[in-house]
């Protein structure tokens, strides 16, 4: 979560500031702040937010990178150069111990317990994100990228649909209060059918 200032409409050169965290969550409402992603659809599209987002998550944790590993996933669509940009920006600003890049569909089928460790090394991992969702078949531990599919619905897309169906009087004013409340619902009370038929939680 990220907020950056948008004073520009009301005062004339003044400087852009940049919360991240509970700072900018404790904001979220002000109508003088813009509200973005880092990443939009599985893609970083704002780098020194990024950049931000990073600090303040080294800064909770109260680590310094320079004498841990760092570890971070990638979609499968990632370019070469998306990945680039990101090893680039992790030894730069953060000199981290070492580095791993990987894809975030191996890690999801041996967290699961369905890679080595539960014996099995070829699966399918479906991954329902925030933006998007990703098919992605695996093959002896490996991701088969050709074979990889992408549908660019995931929560915050279920979220907006579910808040079309909510007559709006009972529905708080304000655009972002709105979200969060029919987010908060479809988190409560929403299902979904698995093939057999029988009931799941979201």
């Amino acid at each position: 979560l990220l907020r950056r200032t948008t004073f520009q409409t009301c005062v004339v050169n003044c400087e852009v500031q940049l919360w991240t965290g509970k700072k900018a969550f404790e904001h979220r409402f002000d109508s003088c702040f813009k509200y973005f992603y880092a990443m939009d659809a599985d893609k970083f599209h704002d780098w020194p937010g990024m950049e931000a987002l990073w600090q303040e998550i080294f800064e909770g944790l109260k680590i310094d990178a320079e004498f841990h590993p760092l570890l971070v996933n990638h979609p499968p669509w990632a370019t070469v150069e998306h990945r680039e940009k990101l090893v680039e920006l992790a030894f730069e600003k953060f000199h981290p111990e070492r580095l791993h890049v990987g894809l975030a569909a191996e890690w999801a089928w041996y967290s699961a317990g369905e890679g080595a460790a539960g014996g099995q090394t070829t699966g399918l991992v479906i991954d329902v994100g925030e933006c998007s969702t990703s098919v992605v078949p695996i093959y002896e531990g490996r991701a088969i990228r050709r074979a990889v599919g992408r549908l660019d619905i995931g929560g915050s897309k279920l979220t907006m649909e579910f808040r079309k169906i909510i007559p709006d009087e009972f529905l708080p004013g304000g655009f972002l209060r709105s979200y969060e409340y029919a987010d908060q619902l479809k988190e409560a009370h929403c299902s979904f059918l698995v093939p057999d038929q029988s009931e799941g939680k979201l």
